[in-house]
């Protein structure tokens, strides 16, 4: 297995895990992200967004991980979502303030992000057999 599909595999593994921990416990991210669920509109939201959002994320991810013909598809979906949570994310951290919770986060998103886009250049992807 390449570092291509492992990268794929464990993004889109961590997000369908952590998509399915938000749709059951939506006070899990909002624990992390240091906010409260005020009201059930907001809790929907969360579950919405942090759930069902981060597992059909997740599961594109693994597809692309399962289907060769869809690996160039997983990467520009990691380079263009995950980039752009970094980018908005370090607009954030500089106009609002730092927090350990975003600076990981960022780490991380800039990292994939990274990744993706190397192996898309590259080419890397379309040389991987399954």
């Amino acid at each position: 297995m390449s570092w291509i599909q492992i990268l794929i595999w464990l993004n889109g593994a961590m997000f369908v895990g952590y998509g399915v921990a938000c749709l059951v416990s939506p006070a899990l991210p909002a624990g992390y992200a240091g906010f409260e669920l005020a009201t059930t509109s907001g809790t929907v939201e969360i579950v919405a967004m942090y759930g069902g959002l981060q597992v059909g994320f997740g599961v594109l991810l693994l597809l692309g991980a399962l289907k060769p013909e869809m690996r160039d598809t997983a990467l520009w979906a990691m380079a263009v979502v995950l980039g752009s949570l970094c980018l908005a994310r370090v607009f954030g951290l500089v106009f609002h303030g730092a927090s350990a919770y975003n600076l990981a986060a960022a780490a991380y998103e800039g990292t994939v992000a990274t990744l993706s886009i190397l192996a898309l250049r590259t080419g890397a992807a379309r040389e991987v057999t399954p």
